[in-house]
């Protein structure tokens, strides 16, 4: 389109300098110092005539107009005969419009240059806009998808936490027994799941050893019930009781005891009436079974912690060993 547009152009300037020519603006009347005559110089054209042009007929004898608007008979002064000037005008006059021509094409090709180089400045501009708005786009794009994944993320945890949210107590149960399962199934050989295990039956067997000292606490409060018991003497003496219940009888019309066939002598035995004597005995044998087992049980849980550890760590070591002996074996190899 530039192209086409430029040859528009000198096409069009070439025909306004056809019409100028042809309307006489570009013919100078010359006079020959040698003949006296005078002839015509186009300084478009660089056409020489003798004859009167068409174009300059009707303004035929007006005032001499040097070619270039300067005085030409000041240039006929120098060494060169008047001849040879008439012969050099037309020349010097084709010289200027080849300048001319030349200026002409030198400023078309600078002005062709400039549109170029703004052309170019435009599309780089123009692609500038195009990768900086492609650049924001993109940008918008990678936000959009990263909201979006996050939302999602959102949504599928809420959705997670609501459906494995226990409800009942069965649920609860069952999540504690599932991810106790998963934890002993995949960490059961690690250190901190050993100790852990360890620390949590020590603390058991530190509950166990405090309810052996209650339970002891509570033997030596009934032995010291018992004690009590034992001053009340009918309580305690199956003659004493016997004697009570003879005495009760003598003076009452009727005294029997409740479901019992045996005499009366022998109803403070069979009927358990002697509660000192009762209490007495199976406290003591209460009060020593509990008191020694407790402990015993606190000393050998304990004992079965250690043993575990020392068995533990004997086994790490060993497996340490293993190691070490098959990297050498392996290096010896290699």
């Amino acid at each position: 389109q530039e192209e086409l547009r430029r040859r528009m152009d000198q096409r069009r300037l070439g025909q306004q300098q056809q019409q100028a020519a042809n309307a006489g603006g570009a013919w100078r009347s010359v006079v020959d110092p040698a003949s006296g005559g005078t002839y015509y110089y186009n300084e478009l054209t660089g056409e020489t005539t003798w004859e009167v042009p068409e174009s300059l007929a009707p303004s035929h004898g007006a005032a001499f107009e040097p070619a270039g608007g300067g005085d030409v008979a000041a240039a006929w002064m120098g060494e060169d005969t008047p001849g040879e000037v008439a012969e050099a005008a037309p020349e010097a006059a084709a010289e200027a419009v080849a300048r001319k021509r030349e200026e002409d094409e030198e400023a078309a090709r600078k002005r062709e240059e400039e549109a170029a180089a703004a052309r170019k400045r435009a599309e780089d501009e123009k692609e500038e806009r195009a990768a900086a708005q492609k650049q924001e786009e993109e940008a918008a794009r990678k936000r959009e998808e990263e909201e979006e994944a996050a939302a999602a993320r959102k949504r599928k945890e809420e959705e997670e936490e609501a459906a494995e949210h226990p409800q009942t107590w069965r649920q609860c149960f069952a999540v504690a027994f599932r991810s106790c399962l998963w934890r002993t199934r995949h960490f059961h050989d690690t250190q901190l799941c050993l100790w852990s295990a360890l620390l949590f039956l020590q603390a058991v067997v530190v509950v166990l050893f405090l309810a052996a000292a209650l339970l002891s606490v509570a033997a030596g409060v009934e032995a010291f019930a018992g004690d009590g018991c034992s001053q009340i003497y009918i309580l305690g003496d199956s003659t004493l009781c016997t004697d009570a219940l003879e005495n009760l009888r003598a003076f009452l019309e009727r005294f029997e005891v409740f479901r019992s066939t045996a005499p009366l002598s022998d109803a403070c035995g069979q009927n358990a009436l002697l509660t000192c004597r009762v209490i007495t005995q199976r406290m003591k044998v209460s009060t020593v079974t509990t008191a020694a087992f407790s402990f015993l049980c606190a000393v050998l849980s304990v004992q079965l912690l250690i043993d575990s550890a020392i068995h533990h760590e004997r086994a790490c070591y060993r497996r340490l060993g293993r190691d070490a002996s098959r990297q050498e074996a392996v290096g010896e190899s290699q």
